[in-house]
């Protein structure tokens, strides 16, 4: 789960499995945690989604950011990577 607030904090929790949660790990996360993906786009995030496995955010300024099960490509990256 990902969840944006008024102002601009995002927060996870969840299944950790592949890195779904955006920590660096695959520990499941039973409450709310902050997720920084980047400082430099902290307070520009404008949306967030979650799939199976994987989630993904968009900034303000048209960036996309994806993280977790990398399997038949679905992130984004050029391959297959978790």
């Amino acid at each position: 789960m990902l969840a944006l607030t008024t102002d601009n904090q995002m927060f996870s929790w969840g299944d950790g499995q592949y890195g779904a949660l955006g920590f660096g790990d695959t520990n499941d996360v039973s409450a709310p945690k902050l997720l920084e993906i980047d400082t430099g786009i902290k307070q520009q995030i404008w949306k967030v989604a979650c799939g199976k496995m994987h989630s993904m955010c968009l900034t303000t300024k048209k960036q996309v950011f994806t993280w977790g099960q990398g399997i038949y490509g679905k992130l984004g990256h050029g391959n297959e990577d978790d």
